[in-house]
């Protein structure tokens, strides 16, 4: 019925294909679930002790210095996203 948009699929078990995926299916293995726990664990570390602005504040300020003061944390975050940093560490459980 290509009028309709409608094309006509051949006789197929979608129950035993969709398991044969599953089955065949990288989340399935132990090692890529340890990975993926092990790795949104360093994520959420990441993201608990890291921020890329710098919002803590204990005086006023002039601009430039809270220019400085977020050009700090940029670089902060840089250097601890960075190869030695969360980087190596994801390539190490990656490679692990």
């Amino acid at each position: 019925m290509p009028f309709f948009g409608q094309i006509t699929i051949p006789a197929h078990d979608f129950a035993t294909q969709f398991s044969n995926f599953c089955f065949n299916s990288l989340f399935i293995k132990d090692e890529v679930i340890k990975a993926t726990v092990q790795i949104k664990s360093e994520c959420n570390t990441l993201l608990a002790e890291n921020s890329i602005w710098n919002t803590k504040f204990d005086k006023i300020m002039r601009i430039e210095d809270f220019k400085q003061t977020q050009q700090s944390s940029i670089q902060n975050m840089k250097f601890t996203t960075g190869k030695e940093g969360w980087v190596g560490k994801l390539e190490k459980i990656i490679k692990a």
